[in-house]
């Protein structure tokens, strides 16, 4: 703190000192100049226009391009977290792209500093692990549920139960068919099987008063099944939501299979039912009217309405293989014996 009041006497901030960004440089920036008045080897002055020019080091936070407002830095020669968590208290909203070769397990210090990030690009060997790291999100998802009203202990108990929700319908993904599918008695030479096959693209109007546990607890088993979904986030709680698709696009689910938009339901409600791309709609709120009015509006195409509204998604009943039925097709195939004779 004593070297930082000679900055005080500088001109200009620490945001006109492009290759100087960051608490650490601050610090440093300010070292330097207390070194040079005590030396008197250059004024006030010349030390302003010295940390304004000074274009730091190649490869270390070296910003090597700007387009449209984005800034571009390459850290590379951060190869380790206490080398590259730094860089990332310098900057706000990073899109990160990590990975190379782990040189220690864990995120360390780097850890801290996910906050500034908003979306990770994993790379390299290490990539697969970094990825799971920046799964585990927690205390994020925690803090997001308070910031809207939750009390702490219902905030963890709401993200516990949707981590043992996502495991609960992961279980089930190898195990529905056995359960629903069936062979059928046939007075014939041939063999006939019921089957499911998912119904395509289903958008989730996802609960309005649970903003992690009701949106997980109908994304996995449509995506379980096999579809796609679009689903809009609750209009009041949408922190949670953002940050799940954060963790969605960082995980191994395909590109496109889970997408999530925040919006005014009231607005949103009506392209979610009538859109002709759309095979399925679930809806979680909503009176006898909406209901009426999503019913209507999804007989354009004779796409199926599956509603689950006045749920209770922290009781147990809210989870069972039947959720994962609700968006399958029920197809049936005919397979002829094949007789041979072995001389």
């Amino acid at each position: 703190m004593l070297f930082r009041s000679f900055l005080d006497r500088i001109d200009g901030t620490q945001s006109e000192w492009p290759a100087l960004q960051g608490p650490h440089n601050l610090s440093n920036a300010a070292a330097a100049a207390a070194i040079a008045f005590y030396t008197e080897t250059v004024d006030f002055v010349e030390i302003s226009e010295g940390l304004r020019t000074y274009p730091g080091l190649p490869h270390r936070m070296e910003q090597v391009a700007e387009v449209s407002g984005v800034a571009y830095v390459n850290d590379s020669k951060g190869t380790n977290t206490a080398a590259s968590a730094p860089a990332l208290a310098a900057f706000e909203n990073i899109h990160w792209i990590v990975g190379g070769l782990a040189k220690e397990p864990g995120l360390g210090e780097c850890e801290p500093e996910l906050p500034h990030v908003i979306a990770a690009y994993t790379i390299g060997k290490a990539g697969p692990a970094f990825a799971e790291l920046l799964e585990g999100r927690r205390e994020q998802f925690v803090t997001e549920l308070m910031l809207q009203g939750e009390s702490k202990r219902r905030a963890r108990n709401e993200v516990d139960a949707s981590i043992d929700r996502l495991i609960y319908y992961a279980g089930w993904s190898d195990k529905y068919q056995q359960i629903f599918s069936s062979v059928n008695p046939v007075n014939s030479s041939h063999f006939n099987f019921s089957v499911l096959e998912p119904t395509g693209v289903v958008s989730i109007l996802a609960p309005d008063d649970s903003g992690l546990l009701g949106l997980v607890s109908n994304i996995a088993p449509v995506i379980v099944g096999g579809n796609t979904c679009i689903a809009l986030a609750s209009e009041k709680m949408p922190l949670c939501a953002v940050t799940f698709a954060e963790v969605v696009h960082a995980s191994d689910v395909p590109a496109g299979v889970v997408n999530i938009l925040t919006g005014f339901r009231e607005e949103l409600t009506e392209f979610f039912a009538s859109h002709m791309d759309v095979n399925a709609v679930v809806y979680c709120d909503g009176d006898a009217d909406v209901g009426r009015a999503i019913q209507d509006q999804a007989a354009d195409n004779i796409k199926r309405v599956i509603e689950r509204v006045d749920t209770d998604w922290a009781a147990d009943a809210s989870q069972n293989p039947y959720l994962i039925r609700q968006t399958q097709e029920t197809n049936a195939a005919c397979v002829s014996p094949v007789w041979f004779m072995i001389i």
